[in-house]
């Protein structure tokens, strides 16, 4: 059960950002949400000191309450991709969180559902729910190492971007190289790049790193990686040298990346924004370079546009589709930085979007719960529905054994 307190913050959080938080929440598994916190607080205040809020947390809560049943008793669906959280790494490197943090962002706006599972969940064998695994800081214990490589050796696929390989300890790993398909790392830069908006902008690109015809910009981290014999170089930096490398390992493959790709990412957004961010809408290119190891994973829910997520919350009788748009409706894809104040969801004009949802039976009855009424069909295990989003979305599909929670 998860706990996350919604507050309506006196410093200037919108009815649109409480919406955006409460519906991101609950699709995590989150199950109560506290409205009435209790403790002095110097930067922000309760709801009950933001009245403009008190309207939206209360549209918020009757809409929750509308599938309540569902969201008590159900089970979020586990996406396909996941991300290793780096317990070992945060002690000894402090940028591993936001690394990561940008990472699991990039996924969420190309519309790829991300878990994040912790390094005993690895070694307890939860790692074979998954079908591409990513990890990120250069801190890792050895036995999560080993259940890595069985992973990879019996078909998965993980995609690294540590700037080294250390284990619990920081000391060096003997021969881990080989199994992501490097002969060697040499770390060039490792500067952490902070947690606070001030921080990032302080920072300036140390190379780049040629994509899709164009330039990546690179910050913080830099490594110098050997490709193994046999291992295929998908992208150089400015220097020719290689920046990400893929190689197979038994049965899976491997990614390796000599930078942080979602770096790449955060910076692009950071970089001179100061409003509502919609800027990561036009990243396409710095959000490729970060996802495409995950783009051919067929994903339960799939949306046919960008900044739209969905995921699933699987009940006894139906089951819930949350469907969040990161990238602010229509305003927020012809005007890049719009204000908070120029986003109100409920006066804003419906964001029409077209939804696949891959389901083992056909459901009785397909509604939303903000937007009511649905055209839908179902034809060969995929329901087809046009979904109009103002911010987020709840789907309701009435049926049993719809869905499987485990894969196993």
């Amino acid at each position: 059960m998860g706990c996350y307190p919604i507050i309506g913050h006196g410093g200037g959080a919108s009815p649109s950002q409480d919406l955006l938080k409460y519906y991101e929440r609950l699709m995590r598994g989150c199950t109560i949400f506290c409205l009435y916190p209790y403790s002095p607080r110097s930067n922000e205040a309760s709801w009950l000191d933001n009245t403009k809020n008190a309207v939206s947390l209360s549209r918020l809560n009757r809409d929750i309450a509308e599938v309540e049943d569902i969201i008590a008793g159900g089970k979020v669906l586990p996406a396909e991709v996941a991300l290793v959280y780096p317990n070992s790494c945060i002690l000894w490197d402090r940028s591993a969180y936001i690394k990561a943090v940008s990472l699991y962002l990039a996924h969420l706006h190309a519309g790829i559902p991300m878990d994040i599972i912790t390094e005993q969940d690895v070694v307890d064998g939860y790692v074979r729910d998954y079908s591409l695994l990513y990890l990120v800081g250069s801190n890792i214990r050895r036995d999560v190492l080993k259940s890595i490589d069985s992973y990879l050796k019996d078909g998965g696929i993980v995609v690294c971007s540590s700037p080294d390989l250390l284990d619990e300890y920081c000391e060096k790993i003997e021969n881990a190289t080989v199994m992501f398909g490097v002969e060697s790392i040499e770390v060039v830069k490792n500067e952490n790049p902070g947690c606070l908006l001030y921080e990032f902008l302080e920072k300036q690109p140390i190379d780049n790193v040629k994509w899709n015809n164009k330039e990546v910009k690179v910050y913080c981290q830099r490594s110098k990686i050997t490709p193994s014999v046999g291992a295929e170089v998908l992208a150089n930096f400015v220097d020719g040298s290689p920046a990400i490398i893929k190689a197979k390992r038994g049965r899976g493959t491997v990614y390796f990346y000599g930078f942080s790709p979602g770096l790449s990412y955060m910076y692009a957004d950071y970089r001179g924004n100061r409003g509502f961010s919609t800027v990561f809408y036009l990243n396409r290119n710095e959000r490729d370079i970060c996802t495409f190891p995950a783009q051919n994973i067929k994903n339960t829910v799939k949306v046919g546009t960008s900044m739209i997520c969905g995921r699933i919350i699987v009940g006894n009788n139906a089951s819930l589709i949350g469907l969040i748009d990161y990238g602010i409706g229509k305003i927020g894809r012809e005007k890049p930085n719009p204000k908070p104040e120029e986003v109100d969801f409920e006066k804003m004009e419906p964001y029409v979007v077209d939804v696949e949802i891959n389901c083992r039976n056909r459901p009785e009855k397909v509604y939303g719960v903000r937007c009511k009424k649905l055209q839908w069909s179902y034809s060969n295990g995929k329901i087809t529905v046009s979904v109009p989003i103002r911010g987020a979305e709840l789907i309701v599909l009435k049926g049993k054994d719809l869905f499987s929670v485990s894969r196993q």
